[in-house]
Formats: C-alpha cells, sequence, structure tokens
C-alpha cells in the first residue's frame, strides 16, 4: 500500500496525486477526468466511462438465426444505428421487421431501399429513467380496463405491446447501468443485485399486461371488470416502492361464475404475490444495504 500527503490548493480545497502506474495502466493523461465515490468513507477512484463504441452495425441478413432476438439484443446493448443488407428484399421480410420494432420503444425505421433497412434509435438517453418507464408501464396497465368495458381489443392490444416495449426499454436501461456508472446513479441502482431486482419488477409488470389481454377471450361480465380494476389497483404502490398487503385481493378471486376468469384473476394475485416479493427485497435493501 502507498501513502500519499494531502496538499492545501486554493480556499477550502485539497489535493492529492495519483500513483504513475496507475496513470499509465489506465491509459489516461493530464486533463482526463475520472470518477471518485465515497463509498462507506473510502474514496473510490475510477477511471471515466467512455460511451459505448458499438453505436452502429451493419450486417446481411443472412446471417441472422433469428432475427427478432437479434434486434433486441441491439436494442438492449444500446446499438443506435442498425443496417441490414438483403439479397432481395420482399415487402413480407420488411414488415415482419416493422412489426417487431413496434415492441422496442425509440427503434423506428430510418432509411430503406430496395437491399437495405436501417433501423435507428430515437430518444435521448437522459430522457429515460426506469422511474419513468415504471410510471408509464403502471399507466398503460390501468388503462386496459377500460378497453376491455369497450371490448375495443384492437386499442387494448396496442396497449399490451407498449408494456411489452416498456419492458424491453428498462432492460437497455439497466445495461446501460452496467456499463456506465453515470447511468447507475441517475437511476439510483447501486449493483448487480438491485439490476436484477428491478429487472424482475418489470418483467411481473410485462406479465400482468398479458394476462389483463388474455381477458378478452372469455365471456366477462361488468362485476368481473370491477374485480380486476380492484386488483390492478394494486400497482399503485409500485412507484412508492410500498407494500400493500396482497390478502386483500383474495376479496376478488373466486368472485365469479366463470371459471375461467376466476383463474385469470388467480394468475394475478401470484403475480402480485411476486411483486410483493421485490418490493420487499427492495424495502430491505434501503433499509438494511443502504451505504451513507
Amino acid at each position: 500500500m502507498e501513502t500519499r500527503r494531502i496538499q492545501s490548493v486554493g480556499k477550502g480545497s485539497y489535493s492529492v496525486s495519483l500513483p504513475k502506474e496507475w496513470i499509465t495502466h489506465n491509459n489516461l493523461k493530464e486533463k482526463d477526468i475520472v470518477f471518485i465515490e465515497n463509498l462507506n468513507n473510502a474514496l473510490i477512484i475510477e477511471k471515466k466511462y467512455p460511451k459505448s463504441d458499438r453505436k452502429s452495425i451493419s450486417i446481411e441478413s443472412q446471417k441472422i438465426r433469428n432475427l427478432k432476438e437479434f434486434i433486441k439484443m441491439c436494442y438492449i446493448k444500446g446499438i443506435n444505428n442498425l443496417k441490414i443488407s438483403f439479397l432481395t428484399k420482399s415487402e413480407k421480410e420488411a414488415s415482419k421487421i416493422k412489426d417487431i420494432l413496434e415492441r422496442f420503444s425509440g427503434y423506428y425505421v430510418s432509411n430503406e431501399d430496395d437491399k437495405t433497412l436501417e433501423i435507428s434509435f430515437i430518444f435521448k438517453e437522459v430522457d429515460i429513467s426506469l422511474d419513468k418507464i415504471m410510471k408509464r408501464a403502471i399507466y398503460v396497465i390501468n388503462q386496459m380496463p377500460e378497453q376491455l368495458r369497450k371490448k375495443d381489443f384492437r386499442e387494448l392490444g396496442k396497449l399490451e405491446n407498449s408494456v411489452d416495449s416498456l419492458n424491453n426499454l428498462s432492460k437497455k436501461i439497466l445495461f446501460a447501468c452496467m456499463e456506465n456508472k453515470t447511468y447507475s446513479i441517475d437511476n439510483k441502482v447501486k449493483d448487480v443485485y438491485q439490476m436484477y431486482t428491478y429487472l424482475e419488477l418489470v418483467r411481473q409488470l410485462e406479465r400482468v399486461a398479458d394476462c389483463i389481454f388474455s381477458f378478452m377471450k372469455t365471456d366477462y361480465s361488468i362485476k368481473d371488470l370491477e374485480n380486476l380494476e380492484e386488483i390492478i389497483s394494486f400497482l399503485d404502490n409500485v412507484i412508492k416502492i410500498k407494500k400493500r398487503d396482497v390478502k386483500e385481493l383474495e376479496n376478488y378471486v373466486f368472485a365469479s361464475d366463470n371459471r375461467e376468469i376466476d383463474a385469470t384473476l388467480k394468475r394475478l394475485k401470484h403475480l402480485f404475490e411476486g411483486i410483493e416479493d421485490v418490493l420487499d427485497v427492495l424495502e430491505m435493501d434501503n433499509s438494511f444495504f443502504n451505504e451513507k
């Protein structure tokens, strides 16, 4: 372990020199920026995280084994420009890609010709946060019962797709948090364990939307929709990272004359029990592992 003497610099500021070996190893030079983090009264000095250099990819379509998963991977990994080349591009292939893009917020077809299709990401990273994503997902889920009342199943499908899209966007943000300390701080994600926990939370929200969407296949009543809305109201606590006793949900399960409805509401109850577990984890993490 090396020692360094603290030097006074100006009024109220202090400096400590950094070891030359560390500077050389990290390819740093004068005026470069480093991150300094106070962790349990210990200073952690890290090299400034560069922005990802994987911003653009060009690839031939025949090399892509699973188009949907490839686009999803590029999206989550922060590829802002994806150019796909075709030997001969058909309308069916182009339409398939455009359908896939509906589940990835911010991705759109920016350029297209007979042999290429270019996808770009249009959101500014600074405008996106996990907090905004969860608030939006919960808002969208709360709109779904109204479309069931109207029997507007097309609009219901659009809302379900929106929640899927927000789930993918959250994965993109969490991946960015793994690569960039600034994103982690901005999104209040302290470590990899919390990343996993938030990922599980948004995944559960997606499953809730899928469950509500399945209502359209049943012969539901107004009373069934009222029970559904009571269960969904539980979600208002998610953003506050606050629990609400899921035992209350028992009042709205097995209250229908339709066995399919009862089974769907029971699945929702189990999902909310899972959400309660996630909120427990976040609450305990903030209580017992909150680094001052």
